[in-house]
C-alpha cells in the first residue's frame, strides 16, 4: 500500500512538472525576445516571430483531431514523441542562433517557428489527455501547479540574455520529453513503446456541455483578440516583444498560487495535501471550483488594460499586467477545455486543440488589426484608444459570452459526471474488479456496445465480452440492466 501511494505521488509530480515544462516552452516561444516586424508593402506587421508561431500552432491544433483522434494515441508512439521533443530543441537552438548572430533571414525564422510550434501544440494536447486520467478534482490542481512552475521558469529566463533564454527553452523541451518517458515507463511497467492510454471516461456528449462549449469558444476568441491588439501596440521594432515581461511572469506565479488556494477545498491526492482543507465540500457550494480563479484572472487582465495610460513608461507597464491576466485566463481556459473535452466524448486532447485554436486565432487577429491601425495612425491617442477597446472586448467576453453563470452551470455538469465516477469506483472496490474490468465497467453502465468499448480501449470485442461476463459474475447479475440497477442501489 505504501509503495502504491509512493508511486502515485511520483506520477503526480511527473505530470505537473512535465506539463509545466511544456507550458514554459510555449510562453517563452511566444513572448521572449525582441519585436521583429515583417514588411508587407507599406504596412509593417509587428511581432512577426510570435505571429508565425501562432499560425503554425493553429495549423497543428487544426490537424490534431485528424491525426490523433483518441487520448493517448500520440503517447503510444514513443518514437514520434521523441522526434517532437527533438524538433522543439532544434527550433529553440536555431532561433537562439539567429538572434545571437543578428541574422535577419526571415526563412530561418519561419523554419525555427515551425520546428517549435507544431510539436509544442501536439504535446500540449497530449499532456491534457494524460492529466485527465485523473478525476476533475485532481487534475485541475495539477494544471495550476504546473503553471506556477512554468511561470517561475519563465521568470528566470526573462532576466537572462537572449542566448540564455534559448538555452532555457531547450532545457524545458528536454524536461518535457524526460517526464513523458517517465510516465510512459511507469504506466507500461517499463516497456519501451508499449501503449500508454489514459482511461476513457465513457462519457456521451452532454447537450449542456456542448452549449456552454460554444459560448466558451466565443469568449476565448475575444480574450485572444484583446491581448493581441494591446501586445502589438505596446512595442516597437527592435524593442522587447513583451515590455515588462518579468513582471508578467511574477504576477502569473502569484496568480497560480492564489488559484490553488481558491481551489483548496480539494486535496491534490489522498494522504498528502498541499492545500488547506475547507469543511464544506465543493458540491454544496453555490460556486464551482474554478469560479474564483476565473474572476481573479479577468480582474488582473482588466486592471492591466485600465493601467495602460497610467503606467506607461514605468518598469511595470499596464501591458505587462494585461499579459499576466491573459496568461491567467489562458490557464483557467485550459482547465475548462480539458473538462469540456472529458464531458463531450471523453477526449480532453481534442477539447484543448479546439479551444486553443480559437484563443490563438483571436491573438493573431489582434496583432494584425493593431499593426494595421499603427500603419493608419501612429499617435499615442490611437494606442490608448485601442487599449481601452481591448479592455471593453475582454469585459464583454466575461459579462456576455462566458460568464460566471455559465461557469456555475458547467459545475453542475461536472458534479454529475464526478458522481458517476464515484459510483464506478465504489462498485469496483465493493466487488474487487480487476484494473481492466474497472475500465470497462463505466462503458457498460453507460450502455455502450461491446464493439464501441473495444474501439475505445483498443482491444478486441472477444476480450470485452469476456471481461463483461466476469463483471456480471463478480457482481452477481445476469445482464446489463441488472448491473445498472445494482449501481444505483449502491449509490443510494
Amino acid at each position: 500500500m505504501a509503495q502504491a501511494a509512493k508511486r502515485g505521488a511520483a506520477q503526480i509530480v511527473f505530470s505537473f512538472v512535465g506539463f509545466g515544462c511544456n507550458q514554459a516552452f510555449l510562453f517563452l516561444m511566444m513572448f521572449l525576445g525582441a519585436n521583429r516586424s515583417l514588411s508587407l508593402g507599406p504596412c509593417a506587421i509587428e511581432l512577426s516571430d510570435g505571429l508565425f508561431c501562432l499560425l503554425f500552432m493553429m495549423l497543428a491544433f487544426g490537424l490534431y483531431p485528424r491525426l490523433f483522434n483518441r487520448d493517448g494515441q500520440l503517447l503510444r508512439r514513443g518514437k514520434l514523441a521523441a522526434v517532437l521533443v527533438a524538433s522543439m530543441m532544434a527550433g529553440a537552438a536555431l532561433q537562439g542562433l539567429t538572434r545571437a548572430m543578428g541574422w535577419d533571414a526571415q526563412p530561418l525564422t519561419v523554419v525555427a517557428c515551425a520546428l517549435m510550434a507544431v510539436p509544442c501544440a501536439w504535446l500540449f494536447c497530449a499532456w491534457g489527455g494524460l492529466l485527465c486520467r485523473e478525476s476533475i478534482s485532481r487534475f485541475v490542481p495539477e494544471v495550476f501547479l504546473g503553471s506556477a512552475l512554468a511561470g517561475a521558469i519563465c521568470l528566470a529566463a526573462s532576466v537572462l540574455p537572449e542566448s540564455g533564454g534559448a538555452l532555457v527553452m531547450a532545457m524545458t523541451a528536454a524536461g518535457n520529453g524526460f517526464y513523458l518517458a517517465k510516465l510512459r515507463s511507469g504506466a507500461d511497467g517499463g516497456a519501451g513503446d508499449a501503449p500508454c492510454p489514459p482511461p476513457s471516461r465513457a462519457t456521451e456528449a452532454d447537450p449542456e456541455a456542448l452549449r456552454l462549449g460554444a459560448r466558451m469558444v466565443a469568449g476565448t476568441l475575444f480574450f485572444g483578440l484583446a491581448l493581441g491588439a494591446v501586445q502589438a501596440l505596446a512595442t516597437v521594432p527592435g524593442a522587447a516583444a513583451a515590455p515588462g515581461l518579468s513582471w508578467s511572469f511574477f504576477l502569473f506565479v502569484l496568480f497560480s498560487i492564489g488559484a490553488l488556494q481558491l481551489f483548496g477545498r480539494n486535496p491534490l491526492f489522498s494522504g498528502i495535501s498541499i492545500l488547506p482543507k475547507v469543511d464544506a465540500p465543493a458540491a454544496r457550494s453555490d460556486e464551482g471550483p474554478l469560479d474564483g480563479a476565473y474572476r481573479l484572472a479577468v480582474v488582473i487582465m482588466m486592471a492591466g488594460f485600465l493601467a495602460v495610460p497610467v503606467l506607461s513608461g514605468t518598469s511595470m507597464p499596464g501591458e505587462a499586467v494585461a499579459l499576466a491576466g491573459y496568461l491567467a485566463v489562458e490557464t483557467v481556459l485550459v482547465c475548462l477545455f480539458m473538462v469540456m473535452g472529458s464531458l463531450s466524448g471523453g477526449n480532453a486532447g481534442l477539447g484543448l486543440s479546439r479551444g486553443l485554436l480559437f484563443l490563438f486565432l483571436g491573438q493573431a487577429l489582434g496583432i494584425l488589426a493593431a499593426s494595421l491601425l499603427q500603419w493608419l495612425s501612429a499617435s499615442a491617442a490611437m494606442a490608448y484608444g485601442v487599449g481601452a477597446l481591448a479592455g471593453v472586448m475582454a469585459l464583454c467576453a466575461y459579462l456576455f459570452l462566458f460568464t460566471d453563470r455559465d461557469l456555475r452551470s458547467l459545475s453542475v455538469v461536472v458534479s454529475r459526471q464526478d458522481g458517476f465516477e464515484r459510483r464506478v469506483e465504489r462498485m469496483a472496490a465493493a466487488f474487487v474488479l480487476s484494473k481492466r474490468e474497472s475500465e470497462i465497467l463505466p462503458f457498460v453502465l453507460k450502455g455502450r456496445t461491446a464493439e464501441r468499448i473495444a474501439s475505445e480501449l483498443f482491444i478486441s470485442k472477444n476480450t470485452v465480452d469476456t471481461h463483461i461476463r466476469r463483471i456480471y459474475g463478480k457482481c452477481g447479475v445476469h445482464n446489463r440492466q441488472q448491473l445498472i440497477d445494482l449501481s444505483e442501489t449502491l449509490d443510494s
